[in-house]
């Protein structure tokens, strides 16, 4: 503490402390920050794509996975987003710039899920702040017969968008990551997915991880989980 003269004697005085208000400036920056809206169309990228992924943990570690992103020949802009052996999802791009999903089907398990209404995968203009829910309906289906096997109700939640770094087999990569959760209520179990996925700033898919968990009426549940990473692109 200073000592000033401001007259006969000295009195104490307390230099102002700016401790408080850089904290609330930089508090303010990243407000300011989450508020800024950024197009689905400038993070990701649904033109076509092939790739090599390896699954760094989990279920099959250490196992390589072909990935492609390939058009649907419809006429519309709709996607197939393949792991192979693993999973294919149905997405869309909608006239917004939205991306949209109607479709999981799980190779492994023999189903196919779809949703209705679509799920809102990446909004039109997303922030790092920014969450949504969902309700609607999920019909599984035999992927072999088409034949339909269970009907439930669904609850999505959109957990957001994040700037990250990746450490993946391909290297250092920087970009955005996508944040999901699912449950579905079925008659006899319920089932939980939770969705991550990774992509470049280049818009490139780099990262995927899945926690699936089942759990049936009266017995425990059985959990998954994978992660997988780029290991190297491979030409068109």
């Amino acid at each position: 503490m200073l000592l000033i003269a401001v007259g006969p004697g000295m009195v104490p005085f307390a230099p102002f402390n700016t401790a408080g208000a850089e904290t609330a400036s930089q508090e303010a920056e990243v407000r300011q920050s989450r508020k800024k809206a950024i197009s689905a169309k400038s993070l990701v990228s649904l033109e076509p794509q092939r790739a090599v992924f390896k699954v760094t943990q989990g279920k099959g570690e250490g196992r390589h996975i072909g990935m492609t992103m390939k058009p649907l020949q419809n006429g519309k802009e709709q996607y197939r987003l393949t792991f192979e052996g693993l999973y294919r999802l149905y997405i869309s791009r909608k006239p917004d710039g939205s991306v949209h999903g109607n479709c999981l089907e799980l190779i492994e398990k023999n189903r196919r899920i779809r949703f209705k209404p679509d799920l809102e995968l990446i909004p039109a203009m997303t922030t790092t702040a920014q969450h949504s829910r969902a309700t609607g309906c999920a019909t599984f289906y035999d992927l072999e017969s088409g034949e339909q096997t269970n009907t439930g109700s669904y609850l999505y939640v959109y957990e957001g968008l994040s700037r990250t770094t990746l450490e993946t087999p391909a290297g250092t990569i920087e970009g955005h990551l996508f944040e999901y959760s699912f449950q579905i209520d079925l008659k006899y179990s319920k089932v939980t997915l939770d969705l991550e996925n990774g992509w470049s700033n280049n818009r490139d898919l780099v990262y995927w991880r899945t926690k699936t968990t089942v759990e049936k009426l009266g017995l425990f549940g059985e959990t998954t989980f994978r992660s997988m990473a780029l290991l190297e692109k491979e030409p068109e």
